[in-house]
Parts: structure tokens; sequence; C-alpha cells
């Protein structure tokens, strides 16, 4: 079995999609930091009494 060799084109092609998911992974982290700090998810303050 021959080793793979990366061509020329395959290193273009690389690059262009590390490129691409270093871009969308940039633009999640500046929506997630815009966000306001806080969560839209937060847990209801649950009162406990003892029985």
């Amino acid at each position: 079995m021959k080793s793979f060799t990366a061509t020329p084109l395959m290193k273009k092609l690389m690059f262009a999609a590390v490129l691409l998911v270093g871009a969308v992974v940039w633009k999640l982290g500046l929506n997630y930091l815009e966000q306001p700090a806080e969560d839209p998810y937060e847990i209801e303050k649950i009162e406990v009494k003892p029985i």
C-alpha cells in the first residue's frame, strides 16, 4: 500500500477547511460572549421546607 502524500491541492483544501472551521468557531464565540450574563434557562429557586 502506498503511503499517503498530501499534494499541493490537498494542502490548499485542508488550509481552506481549517480557516472555515476557525471562522465559524470564532463567530459562534463572539455571539456567545455578546449574550447577557444572565442565563435565559435559569432554574427557578425552590424553597426547601424542613419536614
